[in-house]
């Protein structure tokens, strides 16, 4: 079991130190926990928060799409920036890959390869329309 930490005395984001993957510019994504929800949280160095500002104003305007994942906070601590979004369950290309999707039956006629590129599809042309390119 991960330990939560509160990132400050404001307590907004707690953070569980279980790494999700890492990005670009130094970026860590964790797991995190905001208003009882799970979230991805990711951790940003300070010297990009110019850009990351900037990614969240945008995911701001794109929260009411549903193929865009949600924002929900922003907190600076220390060097970082930490910014929580909708946690996602994993990755298309893991479940695709899977030996479990592989050999379920079940899996795969629940699974509707057209739905889910057009809705990926929508989500980035949404992103599009904002003039961000993901």
């Amino acid at each position: 079991m991960w330990v939560g930490v509160p990132l400050s005395a404001r307590i907004l984001i707690t953070i569980f130190h279980q790494c999700l993957g890492y990005r670009s510019q130094g970026t860590v994504v964790l797991k995190g926990c905001f208003q009882g929800c799970q979230v991805e949280v990711k951790r940003l160095l300070e010297d990009f928060v110019t850009i990351a500002m900037h990614k969240v104003d945008l995911l701001q305007e794109s929260d009411n799409h549903p193929n865009v994942v949600i924002y929900f906070v922003k907190e600076s601590l220390e060097n970082f920036l930490y910014i929580g979004l909708e946690l996602c369950n994993g990755l298309l290309f893991d479940l695709m890959e899977s030996k479990e999707f592989e050999g379920s039956e079940e899996l795969r006629s629940i699974f509707n390869p057209k739905r889910a590129l057009r809705q990926i599809t929508a989500g980035v042309r949404h992103l599009h329309k904002l003039k961000v390119v993901h």
